[in-house]
C-alpha cells in the first residue's frame, strides 16, 4: 500500500520580485521505501483591476480567430484595446482567462495598495534550483535543508530520519505566520 505525505510552503521573494513555493512529497512505497521529490512554482502579484486586465486581454485576444470572438458576442473590426475591453466586459467573464492561477488560489485583498483583489499569477513550475536567489525567506533553514536534499536525492530513497527532518520545518511554522508574510511580500513588491 503506497502512502503520500505532500506540504508546501512559501520559500520566499526573489531578486526579481516574484514569490517561490516548494512543494514536497514523500512516498513510502510498497517496498517500505520512502521517495522523496520536491517541486516549485514561482507567482508573481498581480492587482486584478480593470487596467490590467484589459491590457493582459489584449495579449489574449491578439491571438483569437474573429469568429471566434463573434461567438463570444464581441463585435468584429474594433481596434485592439476596444476587442480587449468588450472582452473583459462580456456577460460571464472571469479573470482567470486573462491571468494564469492555477498554481495557487490565494487571493488577497490589501485596502492600503487597492480597493481591488490581489492574486498570484504564475511565472513558472518545475525543477528550478533557488538556491541564493531569495532576497527575503519565510524560513531560510527550511529552504536550505530542502533545496540540499531536493538536488541530492529528487526522486530517489531517504532515510526516516531525512523524512523527520524535512517534515519537522513544515511543523514549526503556522499557516497565519505564513500567510503574514505573504501579505507583507505583496506590500514591499506592490505597495
Amino acid at each position: 500500500m503506497n502512502t503520500t505525505k505532500r506540504r508546501s510552503q512559501f520559500m520566499g521573494t526573489t531578486e526579481n520580485g516574484t514569490f517561490v513555493f516548494m512543494n514536497i512529497e514523500i512516498n513510502l512505497s510498497s517496498e517500505d521505501e520512502l521517495i522523496f521529490s520536491a517541486s516549485f512554482d514561482e507567482v508573481s502579484p498581480i492587482i486584478l483591476n480593470h487596467e490590467n486586465l484589459k491590457n493582459r486581454a489584449m495579449t489574449i485576444v491578439e491571438c483569437i480567430e474573429p469568429s471566434k470572438l463573434e461567438e463570444l458576442g464581441i463585435q468584429h473590426g474594433l481596434s485592439l484595446e476596444e476587442t480587449a475591453e468588450q472582452f473583459i466586459n462580456r456577460g460571464g467573464f472571469y479573470c482567470e482567462e486573462v491571468v494564469d492561477m492555477s498554481l495557487t488560489s490565494h487571493l488577497f485583498f490589501l485596502e492600503d495598495i487597492s480597493d481591488d483583489d490581489i492574486a498570484l499569477k504564475t511565472v513558472g513550475c518545475g525543477q528550478e534550483d533557488y538556491t541564493g536567489r531569495f532576497k527575503r525567506e519565510f524560513d531560510g533553514q527550511a529552504n536550505d535543508d530542502i533545496l540540499r536534499l531536493w538536488k541530492a536525492k529528487h526522486m530517489e530513497q531517504i532515510t526516516r530520519h531525512q523524512m523527520k527532518q524535512v517534515l519537522t520545518h513544515f511543523d514549526y511554522t503556522t499557516d497565519e505566520q505564513e500567510r503574514k508574510f505573504l501579505k507583507d511580500e505583496i506590500v514591499r513588491e506592490l505597495g
